[in-house]
């Protein structure tokens, strides 16, 4: 039996949420104050929706395990272990046994699986694809400036940024740390030189950012912060990830 996607989580967990918050914005901002409430609120209707998806997986292949489950009874240690690994699986992380070749179990020492593939934990995984896409943020804020100096020294510093991942990368950096990497950030400004009020550009908080998903072992890269160029009226930016 397949266990339920993240998506069908997800989708649930927003039904569930609908109904028990119809007033919420539609979309909640991490990053708008005013919305934390109900971000708290929505991550308590996750985690009831996961254990219920969770519990009606479980039970489908235990259905005599006991209808609480006890972590400080050793005779429940494989069955508590069961039960993670199935919550780990529905949110979309990679667990540790195979259930959709499982059937129906009477006792937990029955389980035959085979353990799930993982692909390779370093972040090299299409890193090269995901390179190529932070080349095109780093473009974009280029290009938001090219007509001050600001332009080149933001694809300088880019480019050198990427490389330190690259070499993170090399070093399994990545095979341990599961928390948002941000790089050194760059800031700069220009002002009127007769006028030193009047700020002409600036480029503020560009940073690379990188975190691994264990499902895939792919790293999710972004390039945030902002460049503007107040004389030609082009700006670009991008909110950073690493507090989601």
């Amino acid at each position: 039996m397949a266990l339920p996607t993240r998506d069908e989580l997800l989708t649930n967990v927003d039904v569930r949420f609908r109904e028990l918050h119809p007033t919420a914005p539609e979309r909640l901002d991490p990053n708008d104050s005013t919305h934390a409430e109900m971000i708290r609120l929505w991550w308590d209707v996750y985690h009831e929706v996961l254990s219920k998806m969770t519990d009606e997986a479980f039970f489908t292949f235990f259905p005599h395990a006991p209808e609480r489950l006890d972590p400080n009874d050793s005779d429940q240690t494989d069955l508590v272990e069961y039960w993670k690994d199935i919550a780990a699986q529905i949110s979309g992380e990679t667990g540790r046994h195979n259930w959709s070749g499982a059937t129906t179990m009477s006792e937990p020492g029955e389980i035959e699986m085979e353990p799930v593939e993982r692909p390779a934990q370093d972040g090299s995984v299409q890193l090269q694809d995901r390179i190529d896409y932070v080349h095109i943020l780093m473009e974009n804020y280029a290009d938001a400036v090219a007509a001050t100096t600001l332009g080149p020294k933001v694809l300088t510093h880019s480019t050198t940024q990427i490389e330190t991942l690259r070499g993170l990368v090399r070093d399994g950096t990545f095979t341990t740390y599961d928390h948002w990497w941000r790089s050194p950030s760059y800031s700069e400004a220009l002002y009127d030189e007769e006028d030193r009020n009047e700020q002409l550009a600036f480029v503020r908080d560009l940073t690379l950012e990188a975190k691994i998903d264990r499902t895939t072992g792919v790293l999710d890269l972004h390039l945030a912060g902002w460049a503007t160029d107040f004389r030609k009226s082009t700006s670009f930016g991008r909110v950073s990830l690493a507090g989601t």
